[in-house]
């Protein structure tokens, strides 16, 4: 068993397609830096950010999902999922998402959530209310967390050839629209948003310039090669 905390910062810029109206689903494209996460040697506590590089988180891409069917204030109501995900590691590991045994990625293809074994999705928790922009300025953040099996696929670095779990807990700043903006958009959904507030919602989210910063364990298991 292998184990290590990570702490990325992203920044994303709107992926074709950009909005799918019919899947409620706005993407992202992420990438960023990657350092080892700073613990609290007492504790175990992780108190944000370390010094000691990694490599790169990214290229993602990722969907932010919205189902007018349940409330603005439920986990389910806005979530997230990484199509196409590549965690790039100094020492030459490559953390993808986790396949089932049998399966292999198409070449040249994008990974698509349907083949893996444990998808990387998670909730926003919106129902803690909009959060200040950790980076400053105008906009809000709100609080990611989810976790997803990963698996690494070069046979390098310290988790050479291992297959397990990611899980992050981090905060996601948009730019727009205003948390006023948005907390209108929401009370449309308190009743089950109709189509026209679905759209207007998801073009706000694409026309916002979007960063991220989280804390992941990951650990894996499995020989090295």
């Amino acid at each position: 068993m292998r184990s290590l905390l990570i702490h990325f910062e992203v920044n994303a810029t709107p992926q074709a397609p950009y909005v799918d109206l019919a899947a409620g689903e706005v993407f992202f494209r992420f990438e960023g830096d990657m350092v080892a996460s700073a613990v609290d040697p007492a504790t175990g506590r992780v108190t944000g950010k370390g010094s000691r590089s990694l490599g790169r988180f990214g290229p993602a891409v990722v969907a932010f999902r919205v189902n007018p069917a349940r409330s603005p204030t439920s986990s389910d109501f806005l979530t997230f999922r990484c199509i196409d995900c590549g965690i790039h590691f100094a020492d030459g590991a490559l953390l993808r998402p986790l396949l089932p045994g049998d399966a292999t990625a198409p070449d040249g293809e994008p990974l698509r959530s349907a083949v893996f074994d444990i998808p990387m999705q998670g909730h926003f928790l919106q129902n803690l209310g909009a959060l200040s922009p950790q980076t400053g300025g105008i906009g809000f953040g709100l609080r990611g967390v989810g976790c997803g099996g990963t698996q690494e696929v070069m046979g390098l670095g310290l988790l050479a050839g291992g297959r397990g779990t990611i899980c992050m807990n981090g905060q996601f700043d948009f730019s727009s629209p205003s948390p006023a903006t948005l907390a209108q958009a929401l009370a449309g959904f308190a009743d089950g948003g109709d189509a026209a507030e679905l759209a207007a919602l998801l073009q706000l989210l694409a026309g916002s310039l979007l960063t991220g910063r989280s804390d992941c364990a990951i650990t894996v298991q499995g020989q090295r090669p």
